[in-house]
């Protein structure tokens, strides 16, 4: 498999470096859920210091358009709200970095 160009990477959201990364195995028991945060991916909510969290407004609607069993929704809440907070952890240790940069 070539190397993704610099435009391919960024479509998801990564560097060259990050999209050559082994795939991440997910368990199929957490496959909904991770499906579901990734259909969240346009709902970030940004302010003045960068990233807030997810739009929960959203999740609703993706939970309903992922034909998520209703019952299964509290349960993937839970999930998609454990890994917004590693993503939020995430975007702010790239905040850092980026600010410690000389400018």
């Amino acid at each position: 498999m070539k190397d993704p160009t610099p435009e391919e990477a960024a479509l998801w959201g990564l560097t060259v470096e990050q999209a050559r990364m082994p795939p991440v195995e997910v368990w199929p028991d957490n496959m909904q859920a991770v499906r579901v945060f990734s259909d969240m991916a346009t709902q970030w909510e940004v302010g003045m210091a960068g990233v807030i969290g997810l739009r929960y407004q959203a999740l609703e609607s993706v939970l309903r358009l992922s034909r998520v069993a209703r019952s299964d929704w509290p349960a993937v809440f839970d999930d998609v709200r454990v890994m917004e907070r590693v993503a939020l952890r995430y975007f702010r240790q790239q905040q850092e970095l980026q600010d410690k940069q000389p400018k």
